[in-house]
C-alpha cells in the first residue's frame, strides 16, 4: 500500500498537550477508487458526528466532494472507501486529494482537525493488443480510448525482457496499428505498451507485457522445368540449386 500520510499531530491548548495520529490510505487508479485508510499506533480518537471531508480535483478544475466520513472507524474496521468518479470528472486526468479530518479526542474532549493534501498520478487502463506474428515481422492494433493525443509507448522485447525496439505515438481516439521488422522466424517475442495520459514524469507503470512468437522457418522449392533438379529457398531469402 502507498503511505499518502503518516505523520504526528499535536494540539497545544495552554498546558495540555494532546497527541493523536493522521490515518494514512492508498489507492487504486480507476473509477471506482477505492481508498483504504489504515492508522499507525491506536490514538485517543474518534470521529466527529459530522465526519471527513474529501475533495478529488482533477487538471481540469472539476471537483467532487464527499462529506460524513468515518475515517478513523474505517480504518480500525478495514473497511475501504469506494469512490465512484461523477461524469464531469476526467478519467484521464492525475487527481488532486485534500482530505480535512475532524476528530475529537475521547478522554479530553478535545477536537483534532486537519487538512492533508497530496498529488494521484492516475494510471489508465491498459488496451488490449491484437498481435499477428509474420515469418520476421509482427503486426499490433489496440483502440486509444483514453484521449485525443494520449502519448503510448509501444516496446518490443525479447523473451528475457530487454528492449529490442520501440515506438511512441500520439493518435487520435480510434484504432492504433503499427509494425515490428527484423524479427527471426520461430522466436518468442514480448509486446509492451507504455501509456501516459498526461505526460508526467517519472511515467506510470507498463502495461504487463504479451508473449507471442513468430511463425517458423520452413523451405519452399520449385521445379526447375529446364535441365532438372530444383530451386530450395530458406524462410531468409537464400536459394540453392539442387541437381
Amino acid at each position: 500500500m502507498k503511505r499518502i500520510f503518516s505523520v504526528a499531530v499535536m494540539i497545544v491548548l495552554g498546558s495540555i498537550y494532546t497527541y493523536g495520529q493522521d490515518p494514512y490510505y492508498s489507492q487504486y487508479f480507476m473509477s471506482p477508487m477505492s481508498l483504504n485508510p489504515a492508522l499507525i499506533g491506536n490514538p485517543p480518537f474518534n470521529d466527529m458526528p459530522s465526519g471527513s471531508t474529501l475533495t478529488i480535483t482533477d487538471l481540469f478544475g472539476n471537483l467532487q466532494i464527499l462529506t460524513g466520513i468515518p475515517l478513523l472507524n474505517d480504518a480500525r474496521s478495514s473497511n475501504p472507501i469506494v469512490i465512484t468518479l461523477n461524469s464531469n470528472m476526467s478519467i484521464s486526468s492525475d487527481y488532486v486529494l485534500s482530505m480535512n479530518g475532524l476528530w475529537q479526542n475521547t478522554t479530553t474532549g478535545l477536537m483534532c482537525d486537519r487538512i492533508i493534501v497530496n498529488t494521484i498520478v492516475n494510471v489508465a487502463n491498459c488496451p488490449s493488443l491484437t498481435i499477428t506474428p509474420g515469418l520476421a515481422d509482427v503486426s499490433w492494433s489496440f483502440t486509444n480510448s483514453v484521449a485525443n493525443g494520449c502519448p503510448f509507448t509501444v516496446y518490443l522485447l525479447n523473451n528475457a525482457g530487454s528492449i529490442l525496439q520501440t515506438v511512441t505515438l500520439t493518435p487520435a481516439l480510434g484504432l492504433v496499428s503499427g509494425i515490428f521488422n527484423a524479427l527471426s522466424p520461430g522466436t518468442p517475442y514480448k509486446l509492451q505498451i507504455g501509456v501516459n495520459p498526461n505526460s508526467v514524469s517519472p511515467a506510470p507503470p507498463l502495461c504487463t507485457p504479451v508473449l507471442f512468437s513468430t511463425i517458423p522457418s520452413t523451405a519452399s522449392r520449385w521445379v526447375v522445368t529446364n535441365g532438372g533438379g530444383y530451386w530450395l529457398q530458406s524462410a531468409g531469402g537464400s536459394k540453392w540449386l539442387i541437381q
